[in-house]
């Protein structure tokens, strides 16, 4: 995969996705009153979390700064930035688990 930067500026977050060692990693730099939108995808990933961030993880909602959470195939989920300057979430996968 060649890597791919998009900014979302309506959500306030620049992504970047890439490969490498076998795994697919999607960053998501967010800005002070940015998000990533509720969402769900067909494979489970891990979510590292530097926040802080509100996380919706199906009816699930917390706060969290720093940490990882796994977050299972078909369960919605989001991230609202609660800070004042940059937050990120990198999430990965095994290359092949979203095809």
């Amino acid at each position: 995969m060649t890597p791919i930067i998009e900014r979302d500026s309506i959500n306030r977050r620049t992504v970047s996705m890439w490969d490498e060692c076998g795994m697919r990693f999607r960053s998501n730099v967010v800005e002070a009153g940015g998000r990533i939108e509720l969402h769900t995808h067909s494979y489970a990933h891990v979510a590292a979390v530097w926040g802080p961030f509100r996380m919706t993880v199906g009816d699930q909602v917390s706060e969290i700064s720093r940490g990882n959470v796994t977050i299972p195939a078909g369960v919605a989920h989001a991230f609202d930035y609660l800070g004042a300057d940059v937050g990120q979430v990198l999430c990965f996968w095994p290359i092949g688990a979203d095809a």
